[in-house]
């Protein structure tokens, strides 16, 4: 018997799941302190703090154009994990 052992990256899966979005117009909800992924996957996003919504709207402009303090906030904390792409298109026209 042949016991086969696949990795898969979180990185794979995501694309996965945009292909699966894309091609069968599925609809998901992710939950997820990672802006990198939320970047990459949503079209809108919504952050909560204390169990309530304080900022809401289209993804990319919630990241590049951060109304609430909460907001920027994990924005300027997270920058390490790969939002700063989608904060550095702000300034390309």
């Amino acid at each position: 018997m042949t016991i086969g052992i696949v990795l898969i990256s979180s990185a794979l899966v995501n694309v996965l799941l945009v292909k699966l979005r894309r091609d069968r117009g599925l609809t998901f909800i992710v939950v997820s302190h990672d802006l990198a992924v939320i970047s990459q996957m949503c079209d809108t996003v919504h952050v909560f703090r204390d169990g309530g919504i304080v900022e809401a709207g289209p993804t990319r402009r919630v990241l590049r154009e951060p109304r609430h303090p909460y907001t920027i906030e994990l924005i300027e904390n997270h920058e390490r994990f790969g939002i700063d792409r989608v904060r550095e298109q702000r300034s390309r026209p």
